[in-house]
């Protein structure tokens, strides 16, 4: 594999994109847009996995689902 997952949340209470990760032990940023937070998971992540010996792998997959209610007429 050469890719870890991200997840990618909104807190609509906060109004800010967070970011988590099961593959990188740690990994907890938010930002206040999408480029912002793929900023900091990047720089975090690369810190993470240098400090804990992980494998080096070349690329971040961001993870969001949204689900919205279908109203009908």
């Amino acid at each position: 594999m050469d890719s870890y997952n991200v997840q990618v949340h909104w807190d609509d209470e906060a109004k800010v994109w967070w970011a988590d990760s099961k593959d990188i032990p740690g990994l907890i940023v938010e930002g206040d847009d999408i480029d912002e937070l793929v900023k900091e998971a990047c720089l975090a992540a690369s810190l993470l996995i240098d400090m804990n010996n992980f494998e080096r792998r070349n690329k971040l997959n961001f993870i969001y689902q949204r689900q919205a209610e279908v109203i009908f007429d």
